[in-house]
């Protein structure tokens, strides 16, 4: 999601990587947008609970969400390794380390120190549980602290120091080759290993259990994902990905998910399958990537035949992606709240509401990322 303004790719340009960036994020409004209205999963708000809804629309939100999550934010860990090779090497360490802290760094903290709290006001708010200026209150008279969908920044800084720290420790020439795609038994390797770390990283932080809003229970996949993008920039991999090495897996993503819907109805309860020494849980750790690789490699593909061009449209909504994810979370939660006396049903709502978001959060972004202390920013 973050990149330098002038680079895309390590060494050129390529458009169908901002479609990527640009519907990845519409993704994330559009599933917190449908937590709102009786989806499972963690946000600030909800005005619909999953029980309420009949099996049909449960099962259109379970699968929505579930696949969603699978692979959306892996994708954008990828593609930020798959960036950062390059931009370290043209920058050198002292000012591709500034510009992650600025890039990163900022975001983060305008978003924990003001957005979090009064997003969360307006969510409680919604909920009817706390009223909304005692919840901002509560947020600036104590240590409390929430990085609500900056999560994403903050964990990316963690994995790009890292980065750093390794490199310095053992400097290794980059130098651009045509090395071979990873091979299909290379990949599903890497699916049954990120399962079964997956699997075992719940057996202490269970899907749901935030630590400053991070979710570890899903960075067995995030790891990954954003170390094989940094390989992946020496061989331009991302730049590669054709119908023989995409296809296969899009077969297994198409049976992968209704096998999910089949295995969570018939959980006896959705406390199973977030982590734990039961089947429910084996299954749901080694699904995801099985159901991921199959979108990951689909996205490269598709994108890269058919929609490799700009124009100044496309060109602004990818610059304005990371502001428009930084704005999103008060922008989807405050139309929640106006909308909220809105009798129509749950799926509308989620796709009218999520709908208007997203082009708000988009617009809004625009404007951020022009404003004289921001420009650098974002």
């Amino acid at each position: 999601m973050v990149s330098d303004s002038s680079e895309n790719t390590p060494g050129s340009r390529n458009a169908y990587l901002d479609h990527i960036r640009v519907f990845l994020t519409v993704m994330v409004v559009m599933a917190h947008s449908a937590i709102t209205y009786g989806s499972i999963g963690g946000w600030y708000t909800f005005e619909v609970k999953t029980t309420d809804l009949s099996l049909p629309v449960q099962a259109i939100y379970v699968a929505f969400n579930a696949v969603n999550q699978s692979y959306f934010m892996g994708m954008f860990f990828l593609m930020a390794g798959y960036f950062t090779p390059f931009s370290l090497l043209r920058k050198g360490f002292g000012r591709f380390a500034n510009d992650r802290l600025v890039r990163l760094g900022i975001p983060l903290l305008l978003f924990v120190v003001l957005l979090h709290p009064f997003t969360a006001g307006m969510g409680e708010e919604m909920k009817g549980t706390y009223p909304f200026w005692g919840v901002v209150q509560w947020f600036y008279t104590g240590p409390h602290i929430g990085t609500g969908p900056l999560w994403f920044a903050l964990a990316l800084l963690v994995f790009t120091f890292v980065y750093l720290a390794c490199r310095f420790i053992r400097p290794t020439r980059i130098a651009p080759d045509d090395a071979p795609l990873p091979g299909h038994g290379t990949l599903f390797a890497a699916a049954v290993g990120t399962g079964l770390f997956a699997f075992l990283l719940r057996l202490l932080f269970p899907v749901g259990t935030n630590i400053i809003d991070l979710q570890l229970g899903y960075f067995a996949s995030y790891i990954l994902l954003f170390y094989t993008g940094t390989v992946a920039a020496r061989h331009r991999w991302l730049e590669r990905v054709e119908a023989r090495h995409a296809v296969p897996w899009m077969v297994v993503t198409l049976v992968a998910t209704p096998l999910f819907l089949l295995a969570f109805g018939s959980c006896s309860s959705p406390d199973l399958i977030v982590g734990g020494v039961n089947q429910y849980a084996f299954f749901y750790a080694m699904w995801e990537p099985f159901e991921a690789w199959g979108i990951i490699l689909g996205l490269l593909w598709l994108t890269r035949r058919y929609l490799n061009r700009t124009s100044p449209f496309w060109r602004e909504l990818a610059l304005s992606s990371f502001p428009a994810y930084f704005i999103h979370a008060p922008v989807l939660v405050g139309l929640s709240l106006a909308c909220h006396g809105w009798a129509a049903p749950a799926l509308v709502k989620w796709i009218v509401v999520g709908g208007v978001a997203t082009v708000l959060s988009f617009a809004l972004g625009s404007g951020l990322r022009r404003l004289p202390g921001l420009r650098r920013v974002f």
